[in-house]
This record gives structure tokens, C-alpha cells and sequence, in this order.
């Protein structure tokens, strides 16, 4: 890092590329220390070393203090939509920082996700929750999150949007988005194609429509979240 060489860490996404980082450490005389795997900067990991998706000690030590936060909001004697809100600021922010060039995985989701559940109407639908409660539920969230960040490096033209590296912010925005029902079409733009309702997302809109761009599309995102759960609930899967 510019302010402390001390934090200075290295890695690759490849076997030959940590091969060439080796190499190169050693002709510079640098400590092979800093070549590491998963690169942590500011509670944020990246890939490395040619390990695929690696979660760190940071991560899933974040995501369980906030399950340990939700299960304690949950048991609080105070209104639901009190609750909900608690939820909101303390359990989910928590549960949801960080997370840029990647997303937790469902596993790690579910502990969370059945402390917050326990907010709201324990016996009720999963998908009739998450349709009202979309900003509760972390899958949502942490798409929405990776999108801004993306739309807002995409206007200040600071993404290689067209790289085929699967490790890069762009190839895990796609990705997302491929998941949770959208399909690319020319012009980094995304059409939604889970359900009949027609929806668009333009990733490009904010050269010409300013910052309220990256809110409509933060919207689009939970939009279709909701649209998921709502078809999800009506045919009973």
C-alpha cells in the first residue's frame, strides 16, 4: 500500500504467474513473504494462487458475528419492525462488508439467514419473506453492493470490462448476474428473462443520466429478487 510498505502483499491468479511473482521476489531480493494467497485489503479478500474462491478467517469470522448479532436481535423484547430494523443496520451491514470481487456461498449464508428469519414470521413462506424483506436477505444485498461499486469504477472508466479472467470484479458482476436472472446483451446492458415482466439494466446509463443511475440499478437488482421469490412462492418451489 502507497501509505505503508509494510502492508505490501502480492499474489497471482494463476500457478505461472506466482511462479513469475516468486521469481521475481527473489531477483529483487524482497521477502517471499509478501507473495500470499487470498490478498486481504481493508476486511476485503481476493482470489489467489491459482486456488479458486478461498474465504479467510476474516470473512467467515465477520459473517458469524453476525449470525451471533441477528440471533440476539431476534430475542429482543421490542416490536417486529423494530427488530427488522436492527437487523438492518447492525447484522446486516456486518454480514455484508466487504464483499466485492465475490459473494459468500450458500452454506455460509444459512446459519444467517435462520437468525434472521426468526425476526420475522417463523412459519410463514421463505420466498413471501424474502419478496417483502429483500434487504434482509444476503444474496440480494451483496449483489446489489458488488453492482454500485461496479457502475461506479465503470464511469470513471477504470474496468476492463472485456478481460476473459475470471478472477476480475467485471467476470464476478457477470456472473452474479447470470445467477440471479439476467442475461448480458450488447452495450454492457442486461435484460431479465427469469419471469414474463420485462426489465432492463444498463450498466453504461450513468455517462448520460448522473448518480441516480446506480440507485435504479441497486433497484433493478432487488426488483428482480423480488420477483424471483415471488414466482418461487406462487408455483411452490
Amino acid at each position: 500500500m502507497k501509505e505503508n510498505g509494510g502492508k505490501a502483499q502480492v499474489t497471482g491468479a494463476t500457478g505461472r504467474e506466482v511462479d513469475k511473482l516468486t521469481a521475481e521476489l527473489q531477483r529483487r531480493g524482497l521477502p517471499e513473504d509478501l507473495l500470499v494467497g487470498p490478498l486481504e485489503v481493508l476486511g476485503g479478500a481476493t482470489r489467489g494462487c491459482g486456488q479458486g474462491v478461498q474465504y479467510t478467517d476474516r470473512e467467515t469470522s465477520r459473517l458469524a458475528q453476525a449470525t451471533c448479532v441477528a440471533a440476539t436481535v431476534a430475542a429482543l423484547p421490542v416490536a417486529r419492525h423494530t427488530k427488522r430494523r436492527y437487523q438492518q443496520v447492525f447484522a446486516m451491514s456486518k454480514a455484508n462488508y466487504g464483499w466485492v470481487a465475490k459473494a459468500p456461498t450458500r452454506v455460509l449464508k444459512v446459519s444467517l439467514n435462520a437468525a434472521i428469519r426468526r425476526t420475522r414470521h417463523n412459519h410463514a413462506s421463505k420466498h413471501l419473506t424474502n419478496l417483502v424483506d429483500a434487504d434482509l436477505d444476503l444474496e440480494t444485498t451483496t449483489a446489489v453492493k458488488t453492482v454500485s461499486v461496479l457502475c461506479r469504477r465503470l464511469a470513471r472508466g477504470k474496468v476492463a470490462w472485456d478481460t476473459a479472467r475470471k478472477s476480475t470484479h467485471a467476470a464476478h458482476v457477470r456472473k452474479t448476474l447470470k445467477e440471479t436472472g439476467w442475461q448480458e446483451t450488447p452495450n454492457r446492458q442486461f435484460a431479465w428473462i427469469r419471469t414474463d415482466c420485462a426489465m432492463q439494466l444498463d450498466l453504461e446509463a450513468g455517462k448520460t443520466t448522473g448518480k441516480d443511475w446506480i440507485a435504479s440499478a441497486a433497484h433493478r437488482i432487488r426488483e428482480g429478487a423480488r420477483r424471483t421469490h415471488f414466482k418461487a412462492h406462487m408455483t411452490g418451489k
